[in-house]
C-alpha cells in the first residue's frame, strides 16, 4: 500500500492541484507547480473510493509513480511496486456524469523495457476497463499526455508515460438509482435477454431470467417489434449469425443495463487461453482443445503478438528480406544470397510469404519450396516479382525466437508464445491469453431497418461485425476492436431501388483492425458520421494487404469522423452519386504502404464515362510521410493530403486544411476538378500536383486550381559531408504527357489566385513542369509569366533551414558603399556596352548599392583576389534589387580562378543551394550558396546580369568559411496548433515546444499572443518570431 508521507511528498511534487499546468510532470522529482492550491482548498471533500488494480514490470527496485486527475484537478497518486496485480486505493471525490477521471504514468520519460498494467479501475462501486469504449490513451511525456496529439485506443499494458482517460459516463452519486432506472428503461423493450455470466438458456429469456448463450438466440424466430438484448459488461466467447429466418424488419439487437456507458456487450471471436501456461527457456507453452481453430492473433493481457516471422521484426531498420532480381515466373521468388544461406535447411514448406508486389498492395501465398536461391510459391501473385520487392515469411516453428511472437501447431494442437519485451509477466498464468478462432463475431442478414447498438465484436479471424443484404440498418455507439479483416463489414448483394436510403454507422469505435475499419464499399448511400476509426493495418501483426481505415461506397455521406492509423488510405469514397466527405480529420495515414492518401478515390477506365459527382470539403488532414522499405515500383514515394486517381471526375475540393505530408493535393489522370480554397501548409515535397501520364487520350481537362494557399517547405540536412543537403518543396507541379504545357490554359487546366507564402525566402523551384518534349522547374517569376492570373508570392517573415558559424570576410568593398572601389569590370566586345551606377537610399544597402546594367550577359564586376582553403565549405552571398519596371537574371555564381582559364573554383559537388536568381520587377533577391573550393589559388568573385539593359542594384557581396552548421528542425520555428472536432483548445508555448514567454507569429507575420485559444475542429500554422533561425 501507499505510504501517507510518499503521497503527500509525491501530491506537493506535482503542485497538488490548478488544472492545465499541473500536465507539466515528466517525473516524480521535475513536475512543479508550486503556486497551485491543494485539492482539499479546490475540489469538493464529499468523497469515494477508487481503487486501482495495477502491477509492474521491469522496474526492478524502483517504482511507477500514478497520478490521478479528475477533471483536469490532481487528487491523488499512487506508487505502484507490486510485480503481480493488486489493489492501491485513495479517495477521491464522488464523480458526475460526463467527469473525466486520468491516470497518469508521470515517470516513464528516459527509461525504457518497462511496463505498467492496469486490469481495472473501481470507482464508488462502478468497475471500470481501460479497454471501455470511452477510454483513450494520450501518450507522451509531460504536457504531451494532454496534448490529445498521440492519441491511442484504452489498453490494459502501458509501454510508454501518458494520460490513461476515462470519461465517466454517469452521477457518481446515484450509482444504484442509474443502474435500477437503465433496467428498468430497458424492461420495456420487448424481446429476448441475454447475460453470459447470470442466464440459463432454460429460462424464457427475459430481462430478470435471461438466457445465457448465444447459440440459444440463433434458435429464436422474432416477430414484429421484438428485439435482442445482450447484457453490457458480458462476454460471448460463441459467434451468433441471424438471417431472414431469426429476425424481422426492424428488428433490434443492442445491449442493455447500467453498464453500456463503459462496457458493451462483447461478441468476441476469440477464446481464452489463460492458465496452463509452462516455460521452457524463454518459450512458453500449452496444449489446446482437440479441434481448436487456427490461431490467426494471440492477445496477451490485452496486448497483440506477432505470428513467429522471419526476418524478425526487430532486427533493426530492414524488417523485410528483399527480392534478388526480377521474376520472369510469378510463382518463383529469387532471394539474396545472404538470406538463402540463413534460409538453408529451414521448413519453408507451407510457410506463409506476405509480398510487397506494389507500393500499395502486399499478397499472401504459401511457400512450396526452396531451391537454387528461389522461393517456389503455391500460385502466381498478381503483379510480378520484382528486385528489390520485400517479404516477410511467417509461421514456421522454428521461426519462433523473438520477444512478442507466437506459433500455433495445429497438429499437435500445441501453442507457443515469447512474451513482448516491455510487460512480460514472471509468470504468464496470472494474466489472460486469447487467440482469435472464429471468423467472424456477429453477422446479420436479409432484413431491412435493422437497428444495432452498444454491442462490441472484438477479436474475429476475419470480420467483427458483418452486415449482408440489410438495407437501411443503423448502427449506433457499437465497438469493432482487432478484428484481423474488417471491424465493420457491410454489404448489399442484392438489389433493391435506387432510391432506398442507405445503412448508417455513427457514434462508434472502430480500432486495431486488419484490413478495414469500416468497410462500406459495397453499399449505397452510407451515413458514416461521428465515429472514431483509429490503427487500422498499423500493429506489428498486421502483415497483409491493408486498404482503408474507412471506404464509402456511391453516395455516401462520411462525415465528422476521426481517422487515425491507418496502414495504407484514411478514407477512400466513390466518386459516384454525389458521395460527401466532410468535416473528418484524418491522421496517421499510409503508415504501411504508399501511392497512397489520406481521402482517396479511384474510380478506373470501366466506370470513367458514369455519371460521377462528389464533394470534399472543410476536412483536416494531418502530416504523414512514405513508408518505400520493400518496395520497389513507381509511386512509392506518393503520399498526398487529398488523392483524386484515374479517371475521376466532377470532384470538388473545397476549404480543406491539409499540413506536412509529402503532397497536399493530386490529381491524377482526373478531369473537371475543382481545387479551391484549400490551405496547403508545409509539404515536404509539393502542394498542389496535377499529373497525366495517360497517352490514349487526354484524361486531365476542364480542372481548376484557384484560390488555395501554399506554404512550401526547406529543409537541410547537414551530416552527411561538407556541404548541407537541401530538400525545398514546390507549390507546384503540373505533368502532362501528351500536350505538357500547353495543357495549362483555361478551358483544359487553369491556375488563378493562389496564394504562396515562402517563409524561407524566395524559392528557385516554385513549380516543375513535364511534358513529352522534357522538364523544367521554374521560378515563381517564370510561373506568372505562365499564369499570370496567380499573384507574386507572399514573404511576411524569413526563417533560415539552417544556420552557419562563419568566418572573416573574403571579398573586400563587397557592400559598395565607398562606390565601385577596387572593384573591376570587363565588357564583352559582342555586347553594347556596360553601365555602373551607385545607387542610394535603398533599404537593402547599408550605405550604397552598386547598379550594374550589362550590355551583354558575359559582362562582369570582379572582385579584388582572396585565397579559398581547399576542402572546407564556403558560404557565397549577394543582395541584388530589381528596378520597378522589370524582372531580371542574375548569373549563375562565378567564383572564379583570378587567372586563366578563370574556372570555377568550386570543387566537383558544385554549388549548393536553393534560393532563385531571377527577381520580378521591384523584388530584392538575398542569394546564398555553399561550395567547397579546389585550389588555394588567388580566387575573386564575378558579377554577371543575364537581362541586358535592365539595372540590378548589387549589395552585400560576401564570401565566407564556414566551420559550422546548425540544420533547424521544423518544430523551431513553426507548428501547426490543432483543436480536436469536438472541443476547444488552449495553446501555450509549451504546448508548441517552445520556451516559456515566446513570441509568436501568424501566417501574415501579424503577432500572435499565447495562450491561444482555438476554436473546436480547427487548425492555425503558428510561427516563433523570437526563434533563432529567424533572419
Amino acid at each position: 500500500m501507499l505510504v501517507s508521507a510518499v503521497l503527500v511528498a509525491f501530491l506537493s511534487a506535482c503542485g497538488g492541484g490548478g488544472g492545465a499546468a499541473e500536465a507539466v510532470v515528466g517525473t516524480q522529482t521535475n513536475a512543479t507547480t508550486s503556486a497551485a492550491p491543494t485539492p482539499a482548498n479546490t475540489l469538493d471533500v464529499n468523497a469515494t473510493t477508487l481503487t486501482l488494480r495495477a502491477s509492474v514490470a521491469g522496474f526492478g527496485d524502483d517504482a511507477a509513480f500514478l497520478q490521478v486527475r479528475y477533471n483536469d484537478k490532481v487528487v491523488g497518486a499512487l506508487e505502484i511496486r507490486a510485480t503481480e496485480l493488486a489493489d492501491e486505493s485513495i479517495q477521491m471525490p464522488v464523480p458526475n456524469d460526463g467527469d473525466v477521471l486520468e491516470i497518469v504514468w508521470v515517470n516513464a520519460s528516459g527509461v525504457s523495457g518497462r511496463a505498467v498494467t492496469l486490469d481495472q479501475v473501481v470507482v464508488g462501486g462502478s468497475t471500470l476497463s481501460p479497454l471501455d469504449s470511452n477510454v483513450v490513451f494520450d501518450r507522451g511525456d509531460g504536457l504531451a499526455a494532454f496534448d490529445g496529439v498521440d492519441v491511442l485506443p484504452g489498453q490494459h499494458t502501458l509501454t510508454a508515460g501518458g494520460a490513461l482517460r476515462f470519461v465517466l459516463p454517469f452521477t457518481g452519486r446515484s450509482y444504484a438509482a442509474a443502474a435500477r432506472s437503465r433496467l428498468a428503461a430497458d424492461a420495456i423493450d420487448a424481446g429476448y435477454y441475454v447475460d453470459a455470466n447470470l442466464g440459463d438458456d432454460r429460462n424464457p429469456g427475459t430481462i430478470d431470467r435471461p438466457w445465457r448463450t448465444l447459440a440459444r438466440v440463433a434458435a429464436v424466430r422474432m416477430t414484429s417489434g421484438q428485439g435482442i438484448y445482450l447484457r453490457c459488461g458480458r462476454t460471448w466467447r460463441e459467434s451468433l449469425s441471424l438471417g431472414a429466418a431469426q429476425l424481422v424488419d426492424g428488428a433490434i439487437i443492442a445491449g442493455y443495463g447500467s453498464e453500456c456507458g463503459t462496457r458493451k456487450a462483447v461478441v468476441s471471436g476469440a477464446d481464452d487461453f489463460s492458465g496452463g501456461w509452462r516455460k521452457s527457456g524463454k518459450v512458453w507453452s500449452r496444449t489446446l482443445p482437440a479441434g481448436t481453430a487456427k490461431i490467426t492473433q494471440l492477445f496477451m493481457a490485452g496486448q497483440a503478438l506477432r505470428t513467429a516471422q522471419w526476418p524478425n521484426a526487430d532486427t533493426g531498420s530492414s524488417r523485410m528480406a528483399l527480392i534478388a532480381a526480377n521474376s520472369t515466373s510469378m510463382k518463383s521468388a529469387a532471394l539474396q544470397a545472404s538470406d538463402s544461406t540463413s534460409l538453408s535447411g529451414k521448413d519453408l514448406a507451407g510457410a506463409t510469404v506476405q509480398v510487397r508486389t506494389q507500393p500499395w498492395f502486399v499478397e499472401t501465398r504459401r511457400v512450396l519450396n526452396l531451391g537454387n536461391s528461389r522461393m517456389e510459391l503455391d500460385s502466381s501473385t498478381d503483379w510480378a516479382l520484382e528486385a528489390g520487392e520485400g517479404f516477410v515469411l511467417q509461421d514456421k516453428r522454428w521461426m519462433l525466437d523473438a520477444a512478442g511472437e507466437f506459433f500455433h501447431d495445429t497438429a499437435a494442437q500445441r501453442l507457443y508464445l515469447i512474451a513482448p519485451a516491455a510487460g512480460a509477466p514472471t509468470d504468464l498464468n496470472t494474466v489472460s491469453v486469447e487467440g482469435s478462432v472464429r471468423d467472424v463475431a456477429l453477422a446479420l442478414a436479409q432484413r431491412s431497418k435493422l437497428v444495432v447498438r452498444d454491442l462490441a465484436m472484438h477479436a474475429a479471424r476475419e470480420d467483427g461485425l458483418r452486415i449482408t443484404d440489410a438495407p437501411q440498418t443503423r448502427l449506433e455507439r457499437i465497438e469493432a476492436r482487432d478484428n484481423m479483416s474488417a471491424g465493420v463489414r457491410l454489404w448489399q448483394w442484392e438489389k433493391i431501388a435506387a432510391s432506398t436510403p442507405g445503412p448508417s454507422i455513427t457514434d462508434s469505435l472502430v480500432a486495431g483492425n486488419g484490413q478495414y475499419g469500416i468497410d462500406a464499399w459495397h453499399v449505397s448511400g452510407a451515413q458514416i458520421r461521428r465515429n472514431r476509426v483509429l490503427s487500422t493495418g498499423t500493429a506489428a501483426h498486421h502483415l497483409a494487404g491493408v486498404f482503408a481505415s474507412v471506404a464509402a461506397g456511391p453516395g455516401a455521406t462520411t462525415e465528422d469522423n476521426v481517422v487515425d492509423g491507418s496502414g495504407y488510405i484514411g478514407i477512400r469514397f466513390s466518386s459516384l452519386a454525389g458521395s460527401v466527405i466532410a468535416r473528418n480529420t484524418v491522421s496517421g495515414y499510409c503508415r504501411r504502404l504508399s501511392d497512397c492518401g489520406a481521402i482517396y478515390t479511384w474510380t478506373g477506365r470501366d466506370l470513367a464515362t458514369a455519371a460521377q459527382l462528389s464533394r470534399v470539403e472543410g476536412n483536416r488532414v494531418l502530416a504523414a510521410s512514405a513508408q518505400m522499405e520493400g518496395a520497389a515500383s513507381d509511386g512509392r514515394e506518393v503520399v498526398a493530403g487529398i488523392y483524386v486517381d484515374d479517371f475521376s471526375r466532377n470532384v470538388t475540393v473545397r476549404d480543406n486544411q491539409l499540413t506536412g505530408m509529402p503532397m497536399g493535393i493530386f490529381l491524377h489522370n482526373a478531369s473537371n476538378v475543382i481545387v479551391e480554397d484549400n490551405q496547403i501548409w508545409l509539404p515536404t515535397t509539393v502542394g498542389l500536383w496535377a499529373s497525366m501520364d495517360q497517352l490514349d487520350a487526354d484524361r486531365s481537362r476542364g480542372n481548376v486550381f484557384r484560390k488555395n494557399h501554399i506554404v512550401p517547405l526547406v529543409q537541410a540536412e547537414t551530416a552527411a559531408g561538407p556541404l548541407p543537403k537541401f530538400t525545398t518543396s514546390q507549390a507546384i507541379w503540373f505533368w502532362h504527357f501528351i500536350d505538357g504545357e500547353a495543357a495549362l490554359a483555361a478551358d483544359r487546366n487553369s491556375f488563378a489566385d493562389n496564394i504562396v507564402t515562402q517563409l524561407q525566402g524566395p524559392l528557385a523551384a516554385h513549380a516543375w513542369l513535364r511534358g513529352p518534349r522534357g522538364e523544367r522547374h521554374v521560378d515563381a517569376v517564370e510561373w506568372q509569366t505562365i499564369n499570370p492570373a496567380d499573384p507574386p508570392p507572399l514573404r511576411p517573415a524569413r526563417f533560415a533551414p539552417m544556420l552557419a558559424t562563419l568566418g572573416p570576410e573574403l571579398v573586400v568593398s563587397g557592400s559598395f558603399d565607398t562606390g565601385l572601389g577596387p572593384w573591376r569590370t570587363y565588357e564583352n566586345p559582342e555586347g553594347k556596352g556596360y553601365a555602373l551606377q551607385p545607387v542610394a537610399s535603398m533599404d537593402t544597402c547599408f550605405a550604397m548599392c552598386m547598379g550594374f546594367t550589362a550590355g551583354h550577359p558575359y559582362d562582369l564586376l570582379a572582385s579584388v583576389p582572396f585565397t579559398l582553403r581547399t576542402g572546407v565549405p564556403h558560404v557565397y552571398r549577394w543582395s541584388a534589387a530589381m528596378p520597378a519596371s522589370a524582372s531580371a537574371l542574375v548569373g549563375p555564381p562565378y567564383v572564379s580562378r583570378e587567372a586563366s582559364p578563370w574556372d570555377v573554383m568550386a570543387d566537383g559537388r558544385g554549388f549548393v543551394g536553393y534560393g532563385p536568381r531571377q527577381g520580378a520587377a521591384g523584388e530584392v533577391l538575398a542569394y546564398e550558396t555553399f561550395f567547397v573550393p579546389k585550389s588555394s589559388d588567388p580566387a575573386r568573385v564575378n558579377l554577371q546580369v543575364e537581362t541586358p539593359g535592365v539595372q540590378v542594384a548589387f549589395s552585400a557581396v560576401s564570401v565566407r568559411e564556414v566551420t559550422a552548421y546548425t540544420a533547424a528542425k521544423v518544430s523551431d520555428w513553426t507548428a501547426v496548433a490543432y483543436a480536436p472536432g469536438d472541443t476547444a483548445r488552449t495553446i501555450s508555448c509549451a504546448e508548441l515546444g517552445w520556451a516559456a514567454g515566446c513570441a509568436a507569429m501568424g501566417l501574415a507575420g501579424e503577432p500572435v499572443a499565447l495562450p491561444l485559444t482555438l476554436p473546436a475542429g480547427t487548425l492555425r500554422p503558428l510561427f516563433r518570431a523570437d526563434s533563432p533561425y529567424r533572419r
